[in-house]
């Protein structure tokens, strides 16, 4: 997410750096696109919209497997719904970081109610109809 960007500060609009150590773990490749997949809000539309632009990027370098589809939309919800859980519980045992950890509350929250609203099924068919580079 852009809280984990490093500008550089003579050049801001270069990127010298992206960190973080929250999410360094090994683990299939489908994880880490659900969790960049995450933090493209829908402003209006479908709410998978811009997510599938993200993945039709990934897809341009790195095919997905029908399997890795299959399974997308819900470690896109898992992974909303860790966010809003984990912050909840640094709120509350770190009040003094409370804003900083729930910054991104509201925009989770609305990402989970609108998606609630999708099965899994639709949105399956959904990345394979507007996530496909070709």
């Amino acid at each position: 997410n852009s809280y984990n960007v490093v500008m550089d500060a003579s050049r801001p609009e270069v990127v010298s750096g992206i960190l973080d150590f929250g999410d360094m773990i090994h683990s299939p490749l489908i994880c880490d696109l659900a969790i960049g997949a995450v933090y493209r809000w829908p402003a209006e539309g479908h709410p998978l919209a811009p997510a599938a632009r993200f993945v039709a990027g990934y897809q341009s370098l790195q095919p997905l497997e029908e399997e890795e589809i299959g399974i997308l939309f819900d470690l896109i919800r898992a992974r909303l719904a860790l966010i809003v859980n984990i912050a909840s519980w640094q709120a509350e045992r770190f009040p003094a970081k409370r804003d900083y950890v729930l910054r991104l509350a509201t925009e989770v929250w609305a990402s989970l109610e609108k998606l609630d609203g999708l099965s899994s099924t639709d949105a399956r068919r959904y990345f394979l109809d507007h996530s496909n580079p070709e």
